[in-house]
């Protein structure tokens, strides 16, 4: 992350808890007011300068983008295992996508297993990320399976049977 994305994001943290300290402080403490002027109300003006401070430090929108990193593709051999943190789904589909693209255009095998919770999405994002999945489905170069599809085809956990099933794709 660069110096002024650092910056800009050390002032939104300083920011919104000032917004939050200054709305607690004079909402909850202070119930009375100076001369013609609710105290309530200065926390407000106080909130609203930070929000404008807030503006200020984004004002330049390369700083939002500087955040995410790209970094060059990762080259699996054979056998290798890959393992992705993410923060959302919405960041695990789009470069599990961009990976499982790669994958099928340099022609490899690919066997996506999922959290059975995301059964109903998985096609649907990897088409909405420009996959044809019935085409490689068809071909046999892409298995879309859940977890329990995979580990418990019959219901019942088999470890020999992943293992040998693991060992013949390859």
């Amino acid at each position: 992350m660069n110096k002024k994305a650092a910056e800009a994001l050390s002032g939104h943290a300083i920011c919104w808890i000032s917004i939050g300290l200054f709305t607690f402080v004079f909402n909850v403490f202070t119930q009375s007011s100076i001369g013609v002027v609710e105290l309530g109300e200065v926390g407000y003006l106080f909130s609203t300068v930070f929000l404008i401070v807030l503006v200020y430090l984004y004002r330049e929108t390369t700083i939002l983008e500087s955040l995410p990193k790209a970094y060059s593709p990762i080259r699996l051999r054979e056998g290798e295992v890959a393992v992705m943190l993410y923060t959302s789904a919405v960041d695990k589909m789009k470069v599990f996508s961009e990976f499982i693209r790669e994958g099928l255009e340099s022609g490899d095998m690919v066997d996506y297993t999922y959290p059975d919770e995301e059964s109903e999405t998985v096609r649907a994002k990897l088409k909405e990320y420009g996959i044809n999945v019935e085409k490689y489905e068809r071909k046999g170069a892409l298995r879309l399976r859940s977890l329990t599809e995979y580990y418990l085809p019959d219901g019942n956990f088999d470890k020999e049977r992943a293992i040998k099933e693991m060992l013949d794709a390859r």
